[in-house]
């Protein structure tokens, strides 16, 4: 099916395609670990000049080393528990997720020096199903904490720079996040930097206005960072106070109320039921639009992402 044809397709056919494409791929990435074990089996990689089947998948398949190397990893632990490969054929492990897996139980029984049962594989691997590789990297985390959190160090690599290795609790992670999405209309992909530039120049400006000093700061403006000030309402004001009679203007005091009742994230409902739960971008949306008599108040002002907002403006 070429690209012109793709195109002439309908929404749920494409949808439709894409579910069976992806349930193919799976089983087709299923078949071929199978078939790499025969290789491995058959020592068919020292017939074809190898010395190892990762040297064999680099040099002869042409994978990348951390493609051949996943592979290897899924191949083994698919090994040990046999079961793992109806979870991979089903979405619920990646071949990511596996490779983790392997790396943790093989360090696990270096540091040891006793080997991990199959129960117990078994039981780490049900407590990674259907998670992302950042969700398993936290529960690896809560598996084998470091015993002794590492002390902050700064190497100092030029005259302009400096390299800063700090320990941080995982709630300041969620804030650096929450920054992030912030600031995402202006900046997508921001430098821990550039972020902690802004936070302590706003920490500073805040301070040093406190205590009467005059800041020579370049004040910074972040859309939406007002709105997250600890004396923003937490009651319902009344809903005149709220609007603007016949005007598109959306005063503060709605931004900050909708902000808080979305949880700062976008209220889009797909047609599942499921809640869109991007917090980038985030724009200001008439439920009911303007130019069809809409108001800029409580019951009509909504978060949406800047996806969803173009999605549902352009149906």
């Amino acid at each position: 099916m070429n690209k012109e044809e793709i195109k002439s397709l309908t929404d749920n056919e494409i949808i439709s395609r894409v579910e069976r494409m992806v349930r193919s791929e799976r089983q087709i990435v299923e078949c071929m670990i199978w078939h790499l074990q025969e290789i491995q089996d058959r020592k068919l990689f020292i017939q074809m000049g190898y010395t190892s089947l990762f040297e064999c998948l680099v040099k002869h398949f042409k994978y990348s080393e951390p493609v051949a190397y996943t592979r290897i990893s899924a191949l083994k632990i698919i090994n040990a528990v046999p079961e793992v490969a109806e979870a991979l054929n089903s979405g619920e492990v990646s071949l990511t997720t596996l490779s983790m897996a392997q790396s943790f139980i093989r360090k696990q029984e270096k540091q040891t020096g006793e080997k991990v049962s199959k129960e117990q594989k078994i039981q780490f691997l049900e407590s990674i199903r259907n998670k992302s590789t950042k969700e398993v990297n936290q529960v690896l985390a809560e598996i084998n904490p470091v015993k002794e959190l590492p002390l902050d160090k700064v190497n100092y690599l030029d005259a302009r720079h400096a390299q800063l290795h700090s320990t941080i609790e995982k709630s300041l992670l969620d804030k650096i996040e929450h920054l992030k999405a912030l600031i995402s209309h202006e900046n997508l992909t921001p430098t821990h930097n550039e972020l902690l530039n802004m936070a302590f120049d706003a920490a500073i400006e805040k301070i040093e206005k406190k205590r009467g000093i005059s800041s020579k700061l370049q004040k910074r403006t972040i859309q939406s960072l007002a709105l997250l000030e600890g004396d923003a309402p937490d009651q319902k004001p009344a809903t005149q106070s709220f609007s603007v009679k016949n005007s598109r203007y959306i005063s503060r005091s709605v931004k900050t109320f909708v902000l808080k009742r979305s949880q700062h994230q976008c209220e889009y409902i797909h047609s599942d039921g499921k809640r869109c739960s991007s917090t980038f971008q985030l724009q200001f949306d008439h439920i009911k639009a303007f130019s069809k008599g809409g108001q800029s108040n409580l019951d009509n002002i909504q978060t949406l992402c800047r996806t969803h907002n173009a999605y549902k403006g352009s149906k």
